[in-house]
């Protein structure tokens, strides 16, 4: 569980999590490889929800990653729905994570911040995270 060590101080089981951010900030590619993990390394089944792609288009943008997704869907360990009801999710939101990009000198930095996880602790502020096509890598800063 490399990327979320250290800024989630364990994350409890069946807790529903929405993932917010931009364009670009690596909202899919995080959902996805925690899942994944979970199911993985845990046994524990997960559903990806999204508000903005299909999930035949999420499956297909991830063929280049270094996960066999269809081989756990076809397990049953791992959903794709789509939903345009955002506003409804939000009232079932247990979890929250924030994503952004700022430009610094010249080059685009990732962060991650945690900003509600129900029955778990969590270092607050903003992470430095780094995204590429094997998974993210989180960076949590010293201090809290």
């Amino acid at each position: 569980m490399r990327f979320w060590v250290g800024v989630f101080l364990g994350v409890r089981a069946s807790l529903f999590i929405l993932v917010e951010g931009g364009a670009g900030t690596g909202k899919t590619l995080l959902g996805i490889e925690f899942l994944v993990c979970g199911a993985k390394h845990y046994k524990e089944k997960g559903v990806f929800v999204s508000f903005e792609e299909s999930p035949q288009v999420i499956q297909t943008n991830a063929n280049g990653l270094p996960w066999n997704l269809q081989h756990l869907v076809e397990k049953r360990m791992l959903e794709f729905l789509y939903t345009e009801q955002l506003e409804v999710i939000r009232g079932l939101v247990q979890g929250g994570i924030f994503l952004k990009t700022e430009l610094v000198r010249h080059r685009r930095v990732h962060f991650i911040e945690v900003y509600k996880m129900r029955g778990t602790g969590y270092l607050p502020g903003c992470h430095l995270m780094e995204v590429s096509g094997s998974g993210i890598k989180v960076f949590p800063r010293s201090g809290g």
